[in-house]
């Protein structure tokens, strides 16, 4: 072999993978404006807390979707049964049974009131998702951050509506109690720019941002034409 016919054909491996990697990077949709909601009976918007669900959520008003928000409905109808938001997770305890087809009969029964509505929360419960579809077109939309930057920004913006409950971010409420509730009684002291809040804040973005990741592979593995919203 000559060395023009190897550099041809190393020069071919190299353009080959580059081919691979933009095929790979194409078969994700990724959301980038309201001109490119997608429009169906059904849509799912999942992702981690603080991630931007409800952010997107909102954009859906004008297309006249009715808004479900699992967590609403958990919080209002279900803690009767425990740890009722247990029901989001795929293997759940079998004492939530009842919680989890009480959740479906609520939301159906929501869907049937309306031609078109998002349902906003973590479900990640295969079973349930099915289960509420039915045989109707369906879509799910992950939120993700764009980076650690983005995402320490919209804990930080959560926290500081709601200090009370951590901006609703379980994660920051347990790392907080780790440390005696330091960071909570820093933003009361000092606001959020305390050493113990930014330093809390900053830790738990860092610990769940790459698992956001995780999320949208494990649904992109489940269900057809999974998008993904980039906040």
């Amino acid at each position: 072999m000559t060395n023009t016919q190897k550099k041809t054909k190393k020069h071919s491996k190299k353009h080959s993978k580059i081919l691979l990697k933009k095929t790979k990077k194409q078969s994700i949709k990724i959301l980038n404006n309201n001109l490119e909601l997608p429009d169906y009976p059904i849509i799912f918007i999942v992702g981690y807390a603080g991630a931007g669900k409800s952010y997107l959520s909102k954009k859906f008003i004008n297309k006249k979707y009715h808004i479900i928000s699992c967590d609403e409905i958990i919080r209002d109808n279900l803690m009767e049964y425990g740890y009722a938001f247990g029901i989001y997770a795929q293997n759940i305890d079998k004492n939530l049974e009842l919680a989890k087809n009480k959740f479906i009969q609520i939301i159906k029964q929501i869907i049937k009131k309306h031609k078109k509505v998002i349902i906003e929360g973590q479900i990640e419960n295969i079973e349930i998702i099915n289960q509420i579809v039915g045989k109707s077109e369906f879509r799910i939309i992950v939120v993700k951050p764009k980076n650690i930057k983005s995402y320490t920004n919209n804990l930080i913006n959560r926290f500081v509506d709601d200090p009370a409950n951590y901006g609703r971010i379980g994660r920051l409420g347990n790392a907080d109690s780790e440390i005696n509730g330091k960071g909570l009684n820093d933003y009361i002291k000092n606001g959020i720019n305390g050493y113990h809040i930014k330093k809390l804040i900053k830790s738990v973005a860092k610990s769940i941002f790459f698992k956001h990741q995780e999320k949208f592979e494990y649904y992109n593995k489940n269900f057809n034409n999974v998008l993904v919203y980039l906040t």
